[in-house]
């Protein structure tokens, strides 16, 4: 009986770090969802960086939600608390006092 637990402990420990990894790793997937926002929601990163050091306006956040493709955007001012948790559909906008985009992230 042992064995057996221990056999299928192993097969089902295989199974879920099998089901973690991804199998699409082509440099073409990656560039094609650079260029548009994603479907789904998620948040391009590297899109993003383009509103660095613009000045923080409604239209600004739109924009930069449409551009990035993220699903909501969060605005951080000097001094904000914020969560830790990571969102993969939004966007970090972190301004200064003057209300000037520093950093522009995803999560």
């Amino acid at each position: 009986m042992p064995v057996r637990s221990s056999a299928l402990f192993v097969l089902s420990t295989a199974l879920l770090l099998g089901a973690c990894s991804s199998s699409d790793t082509s440099p073409s997937s990656a560039s094609s969802a650079a260029s548009a926002p994603s479907a789904d929601g998620r948040c391009d990163s590297a899109a993003a960086q383009a509103f660095t050091g613009k000045q923080i306006s409604d239209a600004l956040i739109e924009q930069a939600q449409r551009t990035t493709g993220a699903g909501n955007t969060r605005v951080l001012r000097p001094g904000d608390s914020m969560t830790m948790d990571y969102d993969s559909t939004r966007l970090n906008l972190d301004i200064n006092a003057s209300g000037v985009v520093q950093r522009a992230s995803c999560g």
